[in-house]
């Protein structure tokens, strides 16, 4: 979503004529995604609900590994830059969705001990990986035509994951059960984060890449104690 340096119109108080400012951060980023999803939902809607609008925006933006950081060195990460940038015509053409139901936010609310991990989100993320951890995903064809489609995990600085489903050919309007696991952290650094890719790709082309931001930190001391007396029956 762009946010940086967005030339916008502002309003000064008691200023009659035309303002131009550069604005930055979630006031530019907001009023683009929410163009962007009227669009969708214009397009699209009631056929696919909010949530599949949102995993086919996320699931085709362009991720270009190219960009760097603020120091123009280090590679951006996930947290710099969330699922790459928007591009609605992938997203109009998205081959792959993932639906997620208000019953199901409200039972992963952590607060009421629900764990956010187990939502259907175009995105995997854990802050505590002990050991090993994974995710599962259920993705909907949308198109009227069977698509096949093949995968490949990505890790960076070490992190090796692997798909339960590499390979898969599923029937229009059918849905599919994916499974992304990143077998063994006890060679990671405890307290950092490490990120990665899924990237499905349609082997004959009729849809754009489908693919998801991994990042996870490896379990550190106090973690582990805590997960541990979460695991050991009384």
């Amino acid at each position: 979503a762009p946010g940086v340096d967005i030339l916008a119109a502002v309003a000064s108080l008691g200023q009659t004529a035309p303002e131009i400012e550069f604005y930055s951060g979630t006031s530019m980023s907001s009023p683009h995604m929410t163009g962007a999803c009227a669009l969708m939902m214009q397009a699209k809607s009631p056929a696919w609900t909010v949530a599949e609008i949102q995993s086919a925006l996320m699931t085709t933006a362009v991720y270009d590994n190219t960009v760097r950081k603020e120091d123009g060195i280090r590679p951006t990460d996930p947290f710099d830059r969330g699922a790459g940038r928007v591009n609605i015509a992938n997203a109009l053409n998205a081959g792959l969705l993932l639906d997620i139901t208000e019953s199901e936010y409200l039972a992963a609310n952590p607060a009421t001990g629900g764990d956010p991990k187990t939502l259907n989100y175009p995105s995997m993320a854990d802050d505590a990986c002990y050991k090993s951890c994974g995710w599962t995903r259920t993705v909907r064809n949308p198109t009227g035509q069977s698509m096949t489609w093949n995968g490949v995990f990505t890790g960076r600085n070490g992190l090796q994951g692997t798909l339960t489903v590499p390979s898969f050919t599923i029937a229009a309007g059918g849905t599919q059960s994916l499974g992304v696991n990143i077998p063994d952290v006890t060679g990671l650094m405890p307290g950092q984060w490490y990120f990665g890719q899924v990237v499905y790709t349609e082997a004959s082309g009729l849809a754009p890449d489908a693919h998801f931001p991994v990042a996870i930190r490896v379990a550190g001391s106090t973690d582990r104690t805590m997960i541990e007396k979460t695991a050991t029956p009384a």
